[in-house]
């Protein structure tokens, strides 16, 4: 009876442990990828503070639907919110660079020049636009 409970034990604590790993991979481990921000500045959102900290302060943000071109080449598309008390839209027309993870983006976005991109994103984000 203990050789089945400790069996079930470590079978319980191998998923587990698959299980995490899984999440970080999903989570932190991230591409760098690359997306062209369009002319248009989104409107600027006005939230309210949920913290309940301080004087309640309106937060601020600016909402893009951007398509990202991986360094291998694949395209995403993803939404992504640029917020802070004082936030300030993307640059009209430039090219931005983040590193994403399957579920959130983990760096960035941060300018770039197009001279910049790697050759393979340019064709793509040329092609896109």
């Amino acid at each position: 009876m203990k050789k089945v409970i400790g069996l079930v034990f470590l079978a319980l604590l191998a998923f587990g442990g698959f299980k995490g790993y899984q999440y970080y991979q999903d989570t932190y481990v991230g591409e760098i990828a690359y997306a062209h921000v369009p002319n248009e500045v989104p409107t600027k959102v006005k939230h309210k503070s949920e913290s309940g900290i301080g004087d309640n302060s309106p937060w601020y943000s600016y909402d893009y639907d951007l398509t990202f071109v991986k360094e291998d080449g694949s395209t995403e598309k993803r939404d992504i919110q640029i917020s802070n008390d004082n936030a300030e839209p993307l640059s009209p027309n430039s090219y931005v660079k983040v590193k994403m993870s399957k579920k959130r983006i983990i760096e960035g976005p941060n300018a770039i020049d197009q001279k910049d991109l790697p050759e393979k994103v340019k064709n793509k984000l040329v092609t896109a636009n």
